[in-house]
């Protein structure tokens, strides 16, 4: 059922009453209005529309009249910016020409390209810190290469000087195994044996003395 323009403000609210439920009370709406802030996740455009849903249920009880709503959301606009946005949209917002809709509009291109070149920043720290991290595990490799030679000629050069120090304190002739031999004294007098052999005596071989055989 259609209001007519001639509704009072007392019929329109009850008639959002019975469609939409309970109304926020007037207070309620401008302690909303007056502390609302861009969520850390929340971009400007979406801030924008939401400020201007409260300050029309504001026009709308009566509090605010529509020849201040511009500039009540112009300043509840940039007051409640994220500061890294307000920072970068400072020009814009000490604009007093642009309407609020010109406003948000424009802060919400310049927060785009100010999240893209935060996105592109990000990127390019990550590639760096990749670029490092290959750059340290190159030179771990190259160190733990150099270390592994380092310990394989010193095993080598180990093996080689305890062979050359058995070599040295082992004379080859040390490790010969000599022939049996006939101490000096005990050999037999060669020329004593030939004279008794052309005798026809038994000699000796050991001592070649005659009349016993050698045991």
């Amino acid at each position: 059922m259609s209001l007519g323009t001639d509704a009072s403000l007392a019929t329109i609210m009850a008639k959002f009453k019975s469609v939409y439920g309970p109304i926020l009370s007037l207070n309620t709406v401008m302690a909303t209005f007056y502390s609302m802030k861009q969520a850390e996740t929340e971009d400007a455009d979406s801030f924008a529309q939401r400020l201007e849903d409260t300050a029309h249920q504001a026009v709308t009880l009566g509090r605010v009249e529509q020849k201040e709503l511009n500039a009540l959301l112009k300043e509840m606009f940039c007051a409640g910016l994220k500061p890294q946005t307000k920072l970068a949209t400072e020009f814009l917002l000490e604009n007093k020409v642009l309407a609020f809709d010109q406003l948000s509009l424009e802060v919400k291109r310049r927060e785009k390209e100010l999240n893209i070149a935060t996105t592109a920043q990000v990127h390019a720290a990550q590639i760096m810190e990749i670029a490092e991290l290959r750059s340290q595990v190159a030179q771990l490799t190259a160190e733990i290469r150099a270390l592994k030679q380092t310990s394989s000629h010193s095993l080598a050069a180990t093996h080689y000087n305890h062979a050359n120090s058995f070599t040295s304190t082992t004379p080859a002739r040390n490790l010969l195994v000599p022939r049996a031999s006939v101490p000096t004294s005990a050999r037999p007098n060669l020329t004593w044996t030939e004279a008794n052999r052309s005798r026809g005596l038994t000699t000796c071989f050991r001592c070649g003395q005659p009349g016993h055989i050698a045991r």
